[in-house]
């Protein structure tokens, strides 16, 4: 029968401000509060870890898993954690506020940093505009907050509760009692409009337009014709991931194609029996359709 580490509670002296946690804190259920090595800076932070009746594991001693999940098993009236698919695999995170004395809205992406579970987000901190510090924002600033992990996506509004600037600078957010979530499906795709190059098998170069994209093919709508299904070519665009912009070039095979209005319209399936679509170029793909989803 399987087995599960024992968790015991934590004593709340070791939860001491201006040191680092030696091992993780769990709540009761298993949930992950703060990892290890997380700093606690200040007594406001010591105290609502205090409050969480923080846990930790104990190597060495274990129980069996019927015994574990009814022991943990959370009670009728827990509050019911809104995130509950976030813990340190988050790949995507973006926030969205509005600065004072700025014209539009800024949007930036950061990193997950970790949850208290129905207390605070915690994420880095970006780089304000000028020597505007996150110290000058007032507590209760509003942020939009959209995040990925796996194949889940999430949005929610929320407030800044705090700043911190050691040991790295971030920022403590209201944990979302309301939040929008989103599973994608196994294959993503998303309406585009990227401009790209075709090369077919004689050396012959195309303008098309993609008109819609995901991690498998793309559809592709152009004044040329580019051949019948079951023949191959290749595809080259550029892309843009967290700012920084990647030049693609993805051998493809025609699946399908009509005309419409005297243009042709094909559907194209990336990678081919004999040149199949690289590892990371599949990965860059699917980063570029989850920011894309994220953000709209």
């Amino acid at each position: 029968m399987a087995t599960k580490e024992v968790l015991i509670p934590v004593d709340p002296s070791t939860i001491a401000v201006g040191k680092r946690l030696p091992w993780a804190l769990y709540a009761r259920n298993g949930e992950l509060l703060a990892p290890e090595g997380f700093l606690i800076t200040d007594e406001n932070q010591q105290r609502r870890m205090l409050e969480a009746r923080a846990y930790r594991q104990t190597p060495g001693l274990q129980r069996n898993d019927a015994t574990y999940d009814s022991e943990s098993r959370a009670p009728a009236t827990a509050v019911v954690d809104t995130l509950p698919e976030l813990r340190h695999n988050v790949e995507f995170v973006q926030l969205t506020y509005h600065l004072r004395g700025e014209v539009d809205p800024t949007t930036v992406t950061v990193e997950f940093l970790g949850k208290v579970v129905n207390q605070a987000v915690m994420v880095t901190a970006p780089h304000l505009p000028g020597r505007l510090s996150w110290r000058d924002v007032e507590d209760g600033f509003p942020i939009s907050v959209r995040m990925m992990t796996g194949r889940s996506a999430y949005s929610f509004e929320t407030l800044l509760t705090r700043f911190s600037a050691l040991p790295m600078p971030h920022l403590f957010l209201r944990y979302p009692m309301d939040v929008k979530h989103q599973v994608l499906r196994s294959s993503v795709r998303v309406r585009t409009s990227i401009k790209a190059v075709t090369l077919l098998p004689g050396g012959t170069r195309h303008m098309v337009l993609v008109d819609n994209l995901s991690g498998d093919g793309c559809g592709i709508d152009t004044e040329f014709a580019l051949g019948d299904p079951g023949e191959n070519i290749e595809m080259v665009f550029r892309i843009h991931v967290r700012g920084q912009g990647y030049t693609l070039t993805l051998p493809s095979t025609i699946r399908n194609k009509r005309q419409k209005k005297g243009r042709h319209i094909y559907g194209l399936q990336f990678g081919s029996q004999d040149d199949p679509l690289d590892h990371s170029l599949r990965l860059a793909l699917e980063a570029y359709l989850y920011e894309r989803i994220v953000t709209e």
